[in-house]
C-alpha cells in the first residue's frame, strides 16, 4: 500500500497542496477543503499523465496494472476537478490551462521528429518548476483579496528557488539513466558542483526572506529548520540511492513544512 501511495503520485499530490497550503498561510488567504481537493487531483492526474504517457510511448504500459489501480482513482479525481474548476474564477482557469499546457510540452512530443520540451537542452528542471509555482502559488493568489505586491516578485522567485532545489536529488538520482543532452544540473555541473549550487541558492533563499521581505522571527525559524534538513537531503544524495530517498523523504518536505507551520506557526 506505501507503494502504491508514493508511487503512483498521491504522495506527490499531499506535497502540492501542502506548498499551495504555505502561500495561502503567508498570505493570509481563506481557501476551501474543495479548492484544496481539486489542487491534490489535480497535481495527481497531471503526474499519472506523464508517467504513463512516458511508459506508453515506450511500450512499457501495463493495461491490467493501470485499469485495476488506477483507473477508479482517476476517474474519481477526475470529477473532483471538474466539480471544482466550476467554482474557479477565469483567472484561475487560465492558470490551470497554463499548467496543462506545461505538462503536454513536458510529455508530448512536438511532432514525430521532435522530441518534447522535456528534451530540450536545460528545460527539464524549469518547465518542472514553473508547473508548481502556476499551481502552488498564483493560483492561490487568484482568490486572495489583497496581494504584497511590493513582495511579490521575490516571493515568486523564492517558490520558484524551492522547487528548483528539492529537484536536484530526483536529477542526481537519475544521472544514469537521464539522456545526457537534457543537461540537467548535475549533468552540466557534475554532482558536487550541482549540491554547492542548491546550498547557495537555498541561503539566498533564507536571505529573501530576512533582509528583504522580513517575515516574522518564528516563521523564519521554521523555514530556516525545513530548508536546512532539504539541504542536509541534497548533500545526501547520491546516484545510488535508497528506494524511498527522493519520492518520499525529498518529495515530503513541503508536508513537514505546512506541518510545523500548523503546529508552531
Amino acid at each position: 500500500m506505501f507503494d502504491c501511495y508514493v508511487r503512483l503520485n498521491f504522495h506527490v499530490g499531499l506535497a502540492v497542496v501542502a506548498l499551495t497550503r504555505i502561500t495561502a498561510f503567508n498570505f493570509n488567504i481563506s481557501l476551501s477543503l474543495l479548492f484544496y481537493s481539486t489542487v491534490f487531483c489535480v497535481a495527481f492526474l497531471g503526474y499519472n499523465f506523464i508517467k504513463f504517457f512516458s511508459l506508453y510511448s515506450k511500450n512499457k504500459f501495463n493495461k491490467t496494472k493501470f485499469f485495476s489501480l488506477l483507473f477508479p482513482p482517476i476517474i474519481i479525481a477526475s470529477l473532483i476537478v471538474f466539480i471544482g474548476l466550476l467554482s474557479f474564477t477565469y483567472a484561475a482557469l487560465g492558470l490551470v490551462f497554463l499548467a496543462g499546457i506545461l505538462v503536454l510540452l513536458y510529455s508530448i512530443p512536438l511532432s514525430k521528429k521532435r522530441k518534447n520540451f522535456r528534451a530540450l537542452r536545460g528545460l527539464k528542471i524549469h518547465l518542472v518548476a514553473l508547473a508548481w509555482l502556476v499551481i502552488t502559488f498564483y493560483l492561490p493568489l487568484v482568490f486572495s483579496e489583497t496581494v504584497d505586491l511590493d513582495n511579490l516578485l521575490f516571493s515568486t522567485l523564492q517558490r520558484y528557488i524551492f522547487v528548483l532545489v528539492a529537484t536536484l536529488p530526483f536529477e542526481i538520482r537519475d544521472l544514469n539513466s537521464d539522456d545526457f543532452q537534457l543537461s540537467t544540473l548535475p549533468q552540466k555541473f557534475g554532482v558536487r558542483n550541482a549540491k554547492l549550487l542548491g546550498i547557495i541558492l537555498i541561503i539566498f533563499h533564507l536571505s529573501i526572506s530576512f533582509f528583504i521581505i522580513k517575515i516574522p522571527l518564528d516563521i523564519f525559524i521554521i523555514e530556516s529548520f525545513v530548508l536546512l534538513g532539504l539541504m542536509v537531503l541534497i548533500l545526501k544524495s547520491k546516484e545510488d540511492q535508497p528506494e524511498y530517498y527522493s519520492s518520499f523523504w525529498v518529495e515530503g518536505i513541503p508536508v513537514l513544512w505546512c506541518l510545523l507551520y500548523f503546529l508552531l506557526g
